[in-house]
Parts: C-alpha cells; sequence; structure tokens
C-alpha cells in the first residue's frame, strides 16, 4: 500500500498477465529472449514477424501465452506456462508486451524516460500485443477495475504510474 499512496493520477492499470516472462532483444536482423533467470530462449516464428515488420531495435518486455488454447483465463494460463517452459514449444504463440526500452538504456540498465512514453513507444508485430490497460484516476477506480477483471477470469492488476522512469 506504500507504493499505491505514492501514485500519481491518472496512472496506467494493466491486467496483471501470468504467462512467461520474456525479455526480447530485437537488433537487425537478429532477435534474442531470455528469461528474468537469463535463460535464453527461440521463438523463429515471432522472431521473424518482429524482423519482417520492421519493429524498432530495442529491448521489448512483456510474457508469452500460447495461442488458441480453450478453457477458463486461469486454465489458459496454467496450461500456457506448462507448455511454454517444455523443449516442444509450438510456434502459435503471442507476446504480451509492457514495456519498451533503447537498446542503450537497456545496455546502460538505466532509463530516465517517463514510463508513459515508453509504453506509447511500444509497436507490435501481428504475433504481438500490448497489455490490456486502462487510464484511471483515483485508486477507487483501480479498485474496481481490477475486481471487474478477476470476475472475468484475470489474475489481478498492476498499477503503474506515468510518471516514472
Amino acid at each position: 500500500m506504500d507504493k499505491v499512496q505514492n501514485v500519481t493520477y491518472p496512472a496506467m492499470l494493466q491486467v496483471k498477465m501470468d504467462g512467461t516472462y520474456r525479455t526480447i532483444i530485437k537488433k537487425g536482423p537478429e532477435c534474442f529472449a531470455f528469461s528474468r533467470s537469463g535463460e535464453s530462449y527461440e521463438y523463429p516464428k515471432l522472431f521473424k514477424s518482429m524482423v519482417e515488420e520492421k519493429l524498432p531495435d530495442g529491448a521489448y518486455i512483456g510474457e508469452l501465452m500460447l495461442s488458441n488454447l480453450e478453457g477458463s483465463a486461469q486454465d489458459k494460463r496454467f496450461k500456457s506456462n506448462g507448455i511454454l517452459n517444455s523443449l516442444n514449444v509450438p510456434e502459435d504463440v503471442t507476446f504480451y508486451v509492457w514495456d519498451f526500452l533503447s537498446l542503450e538504456d537497456f545496455q546502460n540498465e538505466r532509463c530516465e524516460t517517463k514510463y508513459a512514453v515508453r509504453f506509447d513507444n511500444i509497436r507490435c508485430s501481428s504475433m504481438m500485443e500490448k497489455v490490456k490497460y486502462e487510464i484511471v484516476n483515483s485508486l477507487d477506480e483501480a479498485l474496481k477495475i481490477t475486481r471487474l477483471w478477476i470476475s472475468e477470469g484475470e489474475e489481478g492488476s498492476v498499477l503503474k504510474d506515468h510518471k516514472t522512469p
């Protein structure tokens, strides 16, 4: 609650994804994906879409989910994570992106660009989507939307201050 009380409104409320976290680096015709712990992964079809659709170079941060799974949102997340962490990953993935950093900012591990600008700068290929979000003007509004998303089967939400780097 300490962090929530310091948020400046309007703020961005994003659906909490419970997929498989990945950072994808696009640099010219090459793409690299890795987990929080630094393990590397290959997603040829996704990488090809990012290159052929001429996405800007940079670090795309988000979560992978399998496309076209049946069941509730919770079932889809559970099945998707299990398959994405296996050795036989299918190519029909969707990468839900919530942040974008220039290659320089990523390499320097420091970014002064406000979050709202970085989020606005996210460009997606046909196999990517920006994470679902709403602009909220108060904590009460954020909680109301979060309760709605949970009732729809989502895990919850993440409240982000537009002004923080």
